[in-house]
């Protein structure tokens, strides 16, 4: 928590194993404030299982995309510079 030193808040994923169901993904929000003149610890957990599987195909989705611009790009330099030798 060293971080929180030179941040307002601190965000942390940690996998948690419930006594009852499956693992999950939480997000931990992680911040320090004054109470009745008392330094205390504020904690905020938020399940992110499904919105990081999300992200994960989104990363992997534009990484195709990308390499699919690529390719376009490349094929339209090459069509453009066949027509600047044909004269065209």
């Amino acid at each position: 928590m060293q971080e929180l030193k030179t941040k307002k808040v601190v965000n942390i994923d940690v996998d948690f194993v419930p006594k009852i169901g499956d693992v999950f993904t939480g997000e931990v929000a992680a911040s320090y404030f004054y109470y009745s003149g008392e330094k205390v610890a504020q904690l905020v957990i938020r399940e992110v299982t499904q919105r990081r599987k999300l992200e994960a195909e989104l990363r992997a989705r534009n990484q195709e995309l990308s390499k699919i611009n690529k390719m376009m790009v490349g094929r339209e330099l090459k069509m453009a510079e066949l027509k600047k030798r044909l004269g065209n």
